[in-house]
């Protein structure tokens, strides 16, 4: 909740009012309230390469898919052994909910690999697999960020999102607005990454996207004000 105080205690709500972006009705709850979602739904979760130390199948996992998770301990880079007690903390998250859904499944073992499976939510954009050990350790080097796809293939609403990082978001911030234009949380990731990997074009970055996208806008979206919230931050 540390962006919420920030944004009420910069103003940011009349900062946008008097550029014409909000009007000067909407309240701090309300502007409170959309950062906070966002804020949740769009943190930043980098991909992780785990080579073959882990495999999920189907690897597109859709919407009500029994996946199976296996952890190799045999592979390069694997931090478990096999005759160890691993489990997988598995986070997805819903679109629209306010927090993941979590679960933790306790990994079998199959032959030479542990395993384990469970289903995909309805309405799932990414799930998140974290290998950990009762004893609080953790193969941070396994860890994986999965898109999710829709009945029919397509990726869920956020999904490219999902995967963005500083290295590869301009690419995944347009995939995601081709499939969903209004999906505004999407100039949130924009400027977020790009406060890392582009410091220097921040600036011109953020008033380009918000002249070219303000005056399409109706009404007075929650993604929207949230993304114009950090980008004013930015600016000051």
């Amino acid at each position: 909740m540390e962006i919420c105080r920030q944004v009420l205690q910069s103003r940011t709500c009349e900062r946008c009012a008097e550029r014409g972006f909000i009007s000067k009705k909407t309240t701090a709850n309300k502007l409170s309230a959309a950062v906070a979602a966002a804020w949740i739904i769009v943190v930043s979760i980098y991909s992780m390469a785990a080579g073959q130390v882990v495999t999920v199948e189907p690897a597109k996992p859709r919407w009500g898919d029994q996946i199976k998770i296996t952890y190799n301990p045999q592979a390069p880079g694997a931090k478990f052994r096999v005759d160890q007690e691993v489990s997988v903390r598995v986070s997805q998250s819903v679109i629209g909910a306010s927090a993941p859904i979590e679960q933790r499944i306790k990994l079998v073992i199959t032959g030479n690999m542990l395993m384990g499976e469970t289903r995909v939510k309805e309405n799932a954009n990414h799930l998140q697999l974290n290998f950990i050990r009762s004893q609080g350790e953790s193969d941070a080097g396994a860890r994986q960020v999965l898109m999710v796809h829709r009945a029919d293939g397509q990726p869920a609403h956020g999904a490219w999102l999902a995967r963005a990082n500083p290295k590869n978001y301009r690419e995944a911030v347009t995939a995601e607005l081709e499939l969903y234009p209004d999906n505004y949380d999407a100039y949130f990731v924009k400027w977020r990454m790009a406060s890392y990997a582009e410091p220097a074009n921040l600036r011109e970055i953020i008033e380009t996207d918000i002249k070219q996208v303000a005056p399409k806008i109706q009404g007075e979206p929650a993604s929207w004000l949230e993304a114009l919230s950090f980008g004013y931050l930015q600016l000051k």
